[in-house]
């Protein structure tokens, strides 16, 4: 789901936004007690009128830009995200508490019913109402359905022959029921965890019109009629300054609408929605999403005491004291999520370096994780070994995810780099001595007296990052790599990482980068098959990864029951090297006002339900 953050796009020529990037997007909190959201006493009274105002900070670069609930390639980001789920909720939810699973409590459906030999998916609503007084109906994901199949590639979140591509019929029978025909067996938990989390109803009966003064009909139906309302909804959703007061966006069956929204600084503000019809009614007057340019600007509004819910530095960690003294609980908030630095296989002038196993190898040989964690990250991170998390702790995760396959060895980098025709100098670039395709030389595309020369786009505002670039600068020097370092804001980095078309080469010019950590949050891809990030073609494969072998186990993990599958796709994938390892540290170190109650349980797929919050 990184920063996306990394995190855009289904499509391959998508823009990743940060936090699938995310990946992108985002699973949400639930009930305290059994499932790690807020304590029964956030629970509203009867008759109790919401009080009090929480200002949460957003992480920097990366504000609200976008609110429709189909959000296209540029617009898959975590705080997008937050926003939409705050005001339409999902089919299903994910993340309770610590445990990356499904969030039965906060889902608009109850669990699916599968049928005819794992092909069919019969998914029954809960009664919920929209804020106009609406039901919530199989029809209005039908609408959503609708828009998918005639809109699929401008769909963030589409990957090529799965949904609407896998289903062979759907129906709505009746009001609460909405049934999926799937043209063969997959695993269950697949469909439930990446395929059926990616619906969100719309309403129907409020939305479903081309313009802005016409009727709302049942324009869906029809392909036509289905692009032009795609195209009216998404050119409303470009018109920012008009968040707090298009009625269209007032249709919710969340907890929370929108009230106003600064388009120059993508501050966006939030208060209940007083017909919602699900669990834990807001207690909390107004919500705040307060966007920063850079980790410094957030701590001096922390430090002041402006921010309900905000986050520390990782390299300002030793002032934790002082924040606890100010009125705050430190609690760090934990992400499902990876780090790796993404390499382009499609850049002319550095892919057939950069498909050298060997060469890989060598990068992360001379990654020290252990002494990052230490040094950069004050030990506020955890390694990456291959493309699960180990933590939070999780069944996905092989035994070999624990191990590093490729330990800190400076000698045996060099050593795979000089066995293979490169002379390597005690100290500056290296250079290929031996071109050609046998054991011993260089590799395919790689020509006599070829270089080690190449970029690396990363944030900028981030203190951390800028140190963790600067330790990876030195350490690829010693096996001949000179990287220069090239800062942009985030969202600049997401568009230029993610925007190569290895067919044409386009925008292919970028030729390693780094989102953040972590680089990839699974959501709403929540079980964390790698699918849409490092298959050959992937929506959100921004470096172009193409490995067969690969493809196959990974596609194994859909169609077959059991974790056998997901195991054989990681344990392969981490010594492939898709891209270099890199520590992944919590998606922040929160900063959580006192007064502020049941807030602590923080999901592992970055996502919050204030409504569950109060503030004594």
């Amino acid at each position: 789901m990184g920063e996306s953050d990394a995190f855009r796009a289904r499509r391959r020529r998508g823009q990743l936004g940060l936090a699938r990037v995310l990946v992108t997007l985002v699973g949400l909190l639930t009930l305290a007690l059994t499932a790690g959201g807020a304590a029964a006493a956030a629970r509203p009274l009867a008759n109790q009128k919401p009080s009090g105002s929480v200002t949460f900070a957003d992480l920097p670069g990366a504000p609200v830009t976008y609110i429709f609930p189909f959000a296209p390639a540029s617009q898959t980001s975590v705080a997008n995200f937050q926003a939409i789920y705050m005001m339409w909720r999902p089919l299903y939810w994910f993340g309770v508490g610590d445990q990356a699973t499904v969030n039965t409590k906060l889902s608009l459906a109850k669990l699916p019913v599968v049928s005819n030999g794992g092909k069919t998916f019969t998914i029954t609503l809960k009664s919920y109402r929209w804020s106009n007084g609406q039901p919530v109906t199989s029809r209005d994901i039908l609408f959503w359905w609708n828009i998918l199949e005639a809109n699929k590639a401008d769909f963030g979140n589409y990957q090529p022959g799965q949904i609407p591509d896998s289903v062979v019929s759907y129906s709505a029978p009746n009001p609460k029921t909405f049934v999926l025909n799937f043209n063969q067996a997959y695993s269950s938990n697949w469909i439930l965890y990446n395929q059926l989390s990616l619906i969100i109803p719309m309403p129907q009966q409020a939305w479903d019109k081309t313009s802005s003064t016409g009727a709302v009909g049942n324009y869906d139906e029809t392909t036509q009629g289905s692009q032009a309302v795609y195209n009216f909804l998404n050119d409303q959703a470009q018109e920012p300054a008009q968040y707090g007061t298009n009625p269209l966006w007032k249709v919710v069956d969340g907890p929370w609408r929108m009230s106003s929204f600064a388009a120059s600084t993508g501050e966006a503000t939030f208060v209940p929605n007083p017909s919602y019809s699900g669990p834990y009614h807001a207690t909390v007057a107004k919500f705040t999403m307060v966007p920063f340019t850079s980790d410094e600007a957030e701590f001096d509004a922390l430090r002041s005491g402006e921010l309900t819910y905000g986050y520390i530095p990782v390299e300002d960690i030793n002032q934790a004291s002082y924040i606890k003294s100010k009125g705050y609980d430190i609690d760090p908030w934990t992400a499902f999520g990876v780090t790796w630095m993404w390499l382009n296989y499609a850049n002319p002038e550095a892919a057939a370096v950069f498909r050298q196993l060997y060469f890989r190898q060598a990068l992360q040989h001379v990654i020290n994780e252990p002494e990052y964690i230490k040094d950069i990250f004050h030990g506020y991170a955890v390694p990456t070994y291959g493309p699960v998390p180990v933590v939070p702790k999780n069944s996905f995760a092989s035994s070999q995810e624990a191990t590093n396959p490729y330990p800190y060895d400076v000698k045996q980098a060099r050593q795979l780099m000089t066995s293979h025709g490169w002379d390597l100098p005690a100290s500056g670039v290296a250079h290929c001595a031996r071109p050609g395709t046998a054991a011993n030389e260089c590799g395919a595309g790689i020509s006599q007296g070829q270089t080690l020369d190449f970029t690396a786009l990363y944030p900028s505002g981030q203190v951390v990052v800028d140190n963790e670039m600067e330790a990876v600068q030195s350490a690829f020097s010693q096996v001949g790599v000179h990287l220069t370092l090239h800062q942009e804001p985030q969202a600049d980095v997401f568009d230029n990482v993610n925007t190569c078309d290895p067919t044409t080469k386009v925008d292919c010019g970028w030729q390693m980068g780094l989102w953040g950590s972590p680089s990839i949050y699974y959501t709403p891809d929540n079980e964390p098959t790698g699918d849409p990030i490092f298959t050959t073609g992937g929506a959100f494969n921004a470096g172009s990864y193409s490995n067969a072998t690969n493809d196959a186990n990974v596609a194994r993990t859909h169609s077959t029951s059991g974790l056998g599958p997901m195991h054989v796709y990681e344990n392969y994938l981490a010594k492939q090297l898709p891209g270099i390892w890199l520590p992944s540290s919590p998606y922040q170190i929160s900063a959580i006002s006192k007064k502020l109650k049941g807030a602590s349980a923080q999901s592992v797929y970055v996502g919050f339900v204030p409504e569950q919050w109060r503030i004594s």
